[in-house]
């Protein structure tokens, strides 16, 4: 069976660095866009099973990308969680009228952002033979 993929979107290289890592580490296959554009184009081309994504990329915005997927027959089933430092009540209402499932505020904890990525797409099948 596939790895489920992720397409992690945010414009600070260690955010990306580090939770490449640690998804990786709990058996998810990574792809990631570092602005608005390549987001929509790589979501778009690589088909992933969820995207974690930053309101606050260059070329657009995280609020553009959401439009985008969520107007495209190949995109708008994909579930998007928000992984923001805007905690505001406003950006928060606004992703999730737009179809983002679960906003998630920096400074994050990486089992929060685990626990919400099993939560939309179900929890990863362990390996046979694997125990607990």
């Amino acid at each position: 069976m596939d790895k489920p993929k992720v397409l992690l979107v945010d414009d600070e290289a260690d955010i990306i660095r580090s939770l490449t890592i640690r998804l990786r580490a709990a058996g998810y296959d990574v792809v990631a866009a570092m602005d608005a554009f390549q987001a929509t184009q790589t979501a778009m081309e690589s088909q992933p099973d969820i995207i974690i994504l930053d309101l606050g990329i260059p070329a657009g915005g995280g609020h553009m990308v959401i439009q985008r997927l969520q107007g495209s027959s190949k995109t708008c089933s994909i579930p998007i969680i928000i992984l923001s430092a805007r905690c505001d009540a406003d950006n928060k209402a606004l992703a999730k009228s737009e179809g983002a499932s679960i906003y998630i505020t920096k400074p994050y904890k990486a089992d929060d952002v685990l626990a919400a990525i099993a939560e939309l797409i179900g929890p990863l099948a362990k390996p046979a033979g694997q125990v607990g």
